[in-house]
């Protein structure tokens, strides 16, 4: 292809690359849009992790520092290298695409649109963690990006001893509030998981990085000064692990997947409570509360599930699905 600088005239002419005008880059070309390969999808998701670690950080600092005004500050400066280098990597990876002749939509690599792995039917059904720690990540990152935006609702802000005396009062309303922010969390928490096992057998350790993910976000809202209640979810992403495993939810085994969206939730806010409970060195007094509490999370788990999957789907069936 002729090679060029751009130029644009007084009056006004479009610019051009090489022989061609610049708006020409976003018509279509009509070829099948190319596939990224496995470094290119690994190269997005830590610069994606960069960026939204920075976003974490600079939460950190506004919670810590509420007197915290100058944009220049090391946060920010994390943050916004992080946009900046992943932006650029993005606008990299679509130029080379344009280097090869591929213009418009035919330029961007399938699953830009939603995720690397999402748009790859030819991956196996039983993917490994390896194989999969893009999407994994993705999913991660954006359920612990919900959890920061709905810090109201986040359950895993609260301090171990603060969760056993608020589930000892029924009088004051802090007992509903808590138990909201746990329906809340725990859909943030199990959503992103049962996306996976609509699609793919869910590998070992998806749980357990989204689960600290999570408690990550959770414990830079508080500085890192109360511990016990991210590591109680980071335990229940093992366990959670476990129990994929055994059960091994897909879109195919519709009874599985319905177990699994119920038992993980009953054993995630089991292990909340009794984490709570042994740092606190008893159980909230009010037993209606403490126990009703993971029954009411298992429930709502398994109406997610059925949502999500109302039936059963083969495999060609969920390969064509997301095929786009």
């Amino acid at each position: 292809m002729p090679t060029g600088t751009g130029s644009c005239d007084a009056g006004g002419m479009a610019t051009t690359v090489g022989t061609q005008p610049t708006w020409d880059l976003f018509r279509d070309s009509g070829q099948p849009r190319p596939r990224s390969s496995w470094r290119t999808d690994v190269i997005m998701a830590v610069l994606s992790t960069w960026f939204v670690l920075g976003l974490f950080t600079d939460a950190y600092a506004h919670s810590t520092f509420p007197e915290l005004e100058s944009f220049f500050t090391p946060w920010h400066a994390v943050f916004y290298s992080g946009f900046a280098a992943t932006g650029g990597w993005v606008l990299w990876t679509v130029w080379r695409q344009v280097e090869q002749g591929r213009r418009g939509l035919a330029a961007v690599p399938v699953g830009y649109g939603m995720t690397a792995a999402w748009a790859h039917p030819d991956l196996p059904q039983r993917p490994s963690l390896r194989t999969l720690l893009p999407a994994v990540l993705t999913l991660s990152f954006a359920a612990s990006l919900v959890l920061l935006f709905l810090s109201y609702g986040n359950a895993l802000v609260f301090p171990s001893r603060a969760v056993v005396e608020t589930f000892s009062v029924l009088d004051d309303g802090g007992a509903g509030r808590l138990a909201a922010r746990i329906v809340v969390t725990n859909i943030v928490l199990l959503a992103p998981l049962l996306l996976l096992a609509r699609r793919w057998q869910v590998p070992a350790g998806a749980a357990t990085i989204g689960y600290t993910i999570a408690a990550l976000i959770s414990a830079t809202l508080n500085g890192f000064e109360e511990l016990s209640t991210p590591l109680s979810i980071v335990a229940a992403g093992i366990g959670v692990d476990v129990l994929a495993r055994w059960l091994r939810p897909t879109g195919a085994r519709r009874g599985a997947f319905w177990a699994f969206a119920a038992v993980a939730s009953l054993l995630t806010w089991a292990t909340y409570l009794g984490v709570a409970s042994a740092v606190a060195g008893r159980l909230p007094a009010v037993p209606e509360l403490w126990t009703g509490v993971p029954i009411v999370a298992a429930l709502l788990g398994w109406l997610l599930a059925a949502l999500m999957l109302p039936n059963a789907m083969p495999v060609d069936e969920r390969s064509r699905s997301y095929s786009g």
